[in-house]
């Protein structure tokens, strides 16, 4: 497609993930080179489904801040610590801004805005972005070539470009560590591969994500193992908590269950009752 660049990396965190598909299309476009420190991708979901039908759909978000931008409510949600659910109906689009790890907080720190944790809430996009105010959105969803959606959005950034303060860059540098090194198991690790206190690398991530690095060393592990279980229904229990970094199967399925709600075995057969 000309003008953007579609990000080719898996999908991790959606919940029955081929039933999803059948609901809604998603697809996702990176940033301006000018803004991959501050922003992770855009994504864009094509909404079909005949009148009165009704899809539920589940998700484990990642540590980052979204913007979404849809005709009947637009807003921005900090960081979500539990399971995401939100009901789909009807026909249309939504576009969402996905932000790094510490990305948002840059937005954030030119705003003004002093205390940017927003974890587990939602504001107005004017809050942070008044320059996305009147009928920004309307203009937006009405538009139907992507590269010019992202064009129209990312000018609007533009508009309050903010300084990379370099702690953002170190952040995010450690998100991405958590999530792609699974040597990374524990704080500790982190601490020994940056030569960071505990307490400098909790205040980090306080000040730059809103919610801490554990959190997202058992969250990463956890979209891994949603990937792993509904892709492979001959998994052993043990070497796959082992795998992912916990001491024992009962701790692993301890966290899968209070995230989802079923251990990985009744997960796993649910999804053939519902695919």
């Amino acid at each position: 497609m000309m003008g953007v660049t579609t990000k080719n990396k898996p999908v991790r965190g959606i919940v029955r993930e081929v039933s999803a598909y059948k609901a809604f299309n998603l697809n996702r476009f990176l940033p301006d080179a000018n803004f991959a420190d501050l922003i992770e991708h855009y994504w864009l979901i094509d909404l079909n489904l005949p009148d009165g039908v009704t899809h539920r759909q589940e998700v484990l978000p990642h540590p980052a801040v979204n913007m979404t931008f849809l005709e009947e409510k637009s807003e921005i949600t900090g960081i979500v610590s539990h399971r995401f659910s939100h009901e789909i109906s009807g026909k249309g689009n939504l576009v969402g801004v996905k932000f790094t790890p510490a990305g948002f907080y840059a937005f954030a720190d030119a705003a003004g805005k002093r205390d940017v944790a927003l974890t587990d809430q939602t504001c107005s996009i004017e809050t942070y972005f008044p320059q996305m105010s009147g009928n920004f959105t309307a203009t937006l969803l009405l538009m139907q070539d992507v590269a010019e959606k992202i064009k129209f959005l990312e000018r609007r950034f533009f508009q309050v470009a903010p300084d990379i303060d370099p702690m953002i860059l170190l952040v995010n540098a450690i998100v991405a560590r958590i999530c792609e090194d699974r040597t990374i198991q524990k704080v500790a690790d982190l601490c020994e591969a940056y030569t960071l206190e505990p307490r400098k690398l909790q205040r980090l991530f306080q000040k730059y994500v809103g919610i801490s690095a554990k959190w997202i060393i058992i969250r990463y592990r956890l979209h891994e193992a949603l990937e792993r279980v509904e892709k492979n229904d001959t998994l052993n229990w043990t070497d796959l908590a082992l795998d992912l970094g916990y001491f024992d199967q009962s701790h692993f399925i301890n966290d899968f269950k209070a995230l989802l709600g079923q251990t990985p075995e009744q997960y796993q057969q649910s999804l053939d009752h519902n695919s």
